[in-house]
């Protein structure tokens, strides 16, 4: 007898669609999202162009937690990722909410769940990898840590480490 299980991306991707459609709820004056771009140069796919989407988490208090959703595009491989972010500015001076801008366009810290398909000029035999990354990106750069798995055969698994420009 064969049975439906949902693999461990499907969750994180209908995680995200909740999130998401939570969010759509939000009254549209209280919706703060804002666009950052970044490049990186990094172990698995070489160079990548990496826009990243942040949506501000509601917030009265002025902390600055924000959805991110990243687009990754490179020369050896595709994906995108879905995370959290936060700025390293503190909490925004003053009462109530802050916007992004002022919040986390300093300096962002991020954990996300990222999925790529990979290619063969980046090193890394062709296959699907998923895995968790860590992101620090800033005015004066970025630096990325992700542990990527192949999703079909987890015993075939790398660190990848990225060093760029941007969020």
């Amino acid at each position: 007898m064969q049975t439906n299980r949902i693999s461990g991306w499907s969750r994180i991707a209908l995680i995200g669609a909740v999130i998401v459609s939570l969010g759509g709820r939000a009254e549209a004056a209280s919706l703060d999202a804002r666009l950052a771009l970044g490049v990186a140069l990094r172990k698995g796919d070489w160079v990548a162009f990496e826009p990243l989407g942040l949506i501000a988490l509601a917030s009265d208090d002025g902390a600055n937690l924000a959805l991110t959703v990243r687009g990754v595009a490179g020369l050896g491989g595709a994906g995108g990722a879905l995370g959290f972010g936060t700025g390293l500015g503190g909490h925004c001076i003053g009462s109530g909410r802050c916007g992004l801008r002022e919040s986390m366009f300093g300096t962002i810290v991020g954990v996300e769940a990222r999925v790529e398909r990979t290619y063969a000029p980046g090193g890394w035999r062709p296959a699907t990898y998923g895995g968790p990354q860590l992101t620090y990106g800033g005015v004066l750069g970025k630096t990325t840590l992700g542990w990527m798995f192949d999703v079909h055969d987890r015993s075939v698994n790398h660190f990848q480490f990225g060093f760029g420009w941007g969020w």
